[in-house]
């Protein structure tokens, strides 16, 4: 019997029994299984700045994953009080304007669908499916407002040399998920690697388009940056070096020499390459 309000308190086992000795060797188990056994990283994050502060206190921050799209970090602390770490809530903020993370997201998909070979009527009709999903707003015809300039924004792409040239080529590939164990691997490369735990540190991206000419392969990547904000320039320094690492990481996959890279400023209407 306890006392009223009171809680009843678990008795404590005794570890020399079989039974305290079975449940410490289970809890040891599951603690040891609960640790990472391999680091991974986006190549988005190697590309980030690495002195860019993140708090702890249940503060945002704002992380930026690259076409000028932001993200809200949140801490979350309700699981405090059952021992478990903080987890950190990640949400997207919306934006309909073009150059926002919304509009990139939509103008790669229809990109990787006019590669896949859909037809003028198909492509308009997955724009506007892809606008409306994003709440963009409608005109007195249902229709998204910003249908027509999405549709003339992909075509504008679709003239670009590098365009040509990957229709050109013998083999190409688009929206190309990776993931590479860089474990042990040179540390001078564009983000280094070296891991004191021993744990393998894996590397992952999606690579935009990738095509191989005569001389060897190509790694491209769209951008849908309108380029007149204040942090466009130090962004497309940070772009950059995310496209190394997709050729570095590429050339580990194939085992053949990507000769050219590329960042494709799609609402610019154009190419820097190197």
């Amino acid at each position: 019997h306890t006392a009223r309000g009171t809680a009843p308190q678990p008795e404590a086992l005794d570890s020399n029994t079989d039974l305290g000795q079975a449940i410490e060797a289970a809890e040891a188990a599951v603690q040891g299984a609960s640790a990472p056994t391999y680091q991974l990283t986006t190549a988005t994050r190697l590309a980030r700045s690495e002195d860019t502060p993140r708090p702890s206190d249940g503060t945002e921050s704002e992380d930026d994953s690259g076409d000028g799209q932001r993200v809200s970090e949140t801490v979350d602390n309700s699981s405090a009080d059952t021992g478990r770490p903080a987890r950190r809530l990640k949400k997207r903020r919306r934006s309909s304007r073009p150059g926002g993370y919304e509009w990139g997201s939509i103008v790669h998909k229809m990109l990787a669908a006019v590669e896949a070979g859909e037809g003028p009527d198909r492509l308009k009709a997955r724009a506007r499916n892809l606008l409306r999903a994003n709440d963009h707003e409608l005109d007195a015809h249902e229709d998204p407002k910003q249908l027509d300039e999405l549709v003339a924004h992909v075509n504008d792409v679709r003239r670009l040399d590098v365009w040509a040239r990957a229709r050109a080529s013998r083999e190409r590939y688009t929206e190309v998920p990776f993931a590479v164990d860089r474990s042990g691997r040179d540390p001078s490369g564009p983000s280094g690697n070296e891991r004191e735990d021993g744990q393998p540190h894996v590397w992952e991206g999606v690579i935009d388009l990738v095509f191989r000419e005569a001389g060897g392969w190509v790694v491209a990547d769209y951008k849908t940056d309108t380029g007149t904000d204040p942090e466009y320039a130090s962004r497309v320094v940070r772009y950059k070096k995310q496209v190394d690492i997709y050729a570095e990481c590429w050339e580990e996959i194939t085992g053949e020499a990507v000769v050219e890279r590329m960042l494709v400023f799609t609402a610019q209407q154009r190419v820097e390459s190197w």
